[in-house]
Parts: structure tokens; C-alpha cells; sequence
């Protein structure tokens, strides 16, 4: 099962402020699942979604296994989105400053997380 969650939130968050550097506010979106580890979607997801969008420019780090806190950069509607998943906590997280981009971003993509 996956569970989506749009987070619209102003305040840096610890991690995300150290990984994301072109932070300073903007909106996110989650998709959490109750599968873990390798069983996690988050990379099938992104790799499905990144074959029928190649205009998202996501390119994701080679397979790992048991692979946790990936994170990579893609495109939307000409603006820069931070993708950052963990197989351990089984969570996706989207992020850009661009509200109009995370949203845009996140209606193409529920489809491949259904």
C-alpha cells in the first residue's frame, strides 16, 4: 500500500536544510508505503515515471543493495525538484521552491504509484 501526503511547509527541516542547498522554503510531497527495505517502490516508481517523462531529467545512482537515503535532482514545468527517498523509514519525499512544479510533478506521477 502507498500513501500519499502533499506538505506544504515554510520552515527548513534539520536534514533536509543539510542535503537540499537551494532550500529556503517551498513545498514538498510524500509517498509513504508499508513495505520496506528492498521491497520498497520508490525506486520502481521513480525509474517508471522517469522512462514515460524523460523531460523530468531523473537520473537516479545505481542499484544498491539495501540501498537507504537516495537523492537525486529532476525537472518540472522548468524548475528544479529534489527527490530524496529511504527504503528503511519506505518514504519519497519531492521538494522545490516551486509550488506549481511539486504539484504538476506529483499529479504525473500518482498514476505509477497506484
Amino acid at each position: 500500500m502507498i500513501v500519499a501526503q502533499l506538505v506544504i511547509d515554510e520552515r527548513p527541516h534539520g536534514a533536509f536544510r543539510r542535503t537540499y542547498p537551494l532550500y529556503k522554503g517551498g513545498e514538498g510531497f510524500h509517498l509513504w508505503s508499508n513495505l520496506l527495505d528492498d521491497e520498497a517502490p520508490h525506486r520502481q516508481v521513480l525509474e517508471r515515471f522517469a522512462e514515460a517523462y524523460p523531460q523530468a531529467s531523473i537520473i537516479l545512482p545505481p542499484y544498491e543493495r539495501y540501498e537507504d537515503y537516495v537523492e537525486c535532482y529532476g525537472r518540472w514545468n522548468s524548475a528544479s525538484v529534489w527527490i530524496y527517498y529511504e527504503t528503511i523509514l519506505s518514504s519519497l519525499w519531492l521538494w522545490s521552491k516551486d509550488r506549481e512544479a511539486v504539484v504538476a510533478m506529483r499529479t504525473a506521477l500518482m498514476p505509477f504509484a497506484a
